[in-house]
Order: C-alpha cells, then sequence, then structure tokens
C-alpha cells in the first residue's frame, strides 16, 4: 500500500537522478565522450554514425528523466529503462567476451566501476525497474478490483 508509493517513488526519483547525471555528464563532455565511441572496439569506424550516437545517447537520457517527472510517463519510462540499460549490459557482455581490449569510457563516479561491476549494476537497475512496473501493475490491480467490489454492492 503506502510502502509500494515509497518504493516506487524511490525508483521513480533514483532513475531520474541517474539519467540525468548520465545524460547530462555525456553533452558536457561531448568531445571526450566522442572519441570513447570512437575508439569502442564493437562499433564502426564511422563518425556519422559515432556523432548521431554522442548526441543522441545523451538526449535519450536525459528525454527518460524528464519523462519519469510526469505520472503519466513513469510506466512507459521504465520500460524504456529496462530496454536501455538492456542495450548497455548486451555491450558490456560483448565487450567482455568478444572485444580484443576494453576502453574505458565512463566519467564521473562510473569511471571508478569494472566493466563487471557496470554488467552488475546494469543487472541492479534492470532489476529495480521492473520492481517499478510490478509495483504500478499491483496498484492498478488492486484500484481494479476496488472498482468491482464498489460496484457489486450497487
Amino acid at each position: 500500500m503506502k510502502t509500494n508509493i515509497y518504493i516506487l517513488h524511490f525508483i521513480r526519483y533514483g532513475f531520474l537522478i541517474l539519467f540525468f547525471y548520465a545524460g547530462l555528464t555525456k553533452l558536457l563532455t561531448g568531445d571526450a565522450f566522442y572519441n570513447n565511441l570512437y575508439n569502442s572496439p564493437l562499433l564502426p569506424k564511422n563518425p556519422g554514425f559515432i556523432n548521431v550516437l554522442a548526441w543522441s545517447l545523451p538526449f535519450l537520457e536525459i528525454s527518460i528523466a524528464l519523462s519519469l517527472l510526469v505520472q503519466h510517463y513513469i510506466k512507459p519510462s521504465l520500460l524504456v529503462v529496462v530496454g536501455l540499460l538492456s542495450l548497455y549490459a548486451v555491450y558490456i557482455v560483448a565487450l567482455l567476451w568478444w572485444a580484443p581490449y576494453q576502453p574505458c569510457s565512463c566519467g564521473g563516479v562510473s569511471s571508478l566501476l569494472s566493466w563487471k561491476q557496470h554488467l552488475l549494476l546494469n543487472g541492479v537497475g534492470i532489476a529495480f525497474a521492473f520492481m517499478g512496473l510490478y509495483v504500478i501493475r499491483a496498484r492498478k490491480k488492486r484500484r481494479e478490483d476496488r472498482r468491482e467490489k464498489i460496484e457489486s454492492r450497487k
């Protein structure tokens, strides 16, 4: 009940801070982020593609953060979070297993983490996003059950 609301707020605002910070950091260190993407052993050395990626990823992350501010968009935002974190996880697994070297492309606090720790952090993030989706679904079901109960009394 109230606990579920607190859990959802924790997840919602945690992702809001995380994605806003990540996107803003990438925008503020644009040249370094571009170079890190360009030097990735898994991405094509196509400057046009890397340029689009270097601009679209931070804006996507900031958009996710802003959409988490709007009550109506929490569920779709959490679905996008799951998708984006899953893509990051696939990229990290590919780096760990198939890349000839693992570049250091993170800035800020996350530069202190190894790639395996990044993968673990992504897994925890995906679990939290699913937990948020579960809370939303449970709240919706409780509301529907209450409506049915009220209507059955009539």
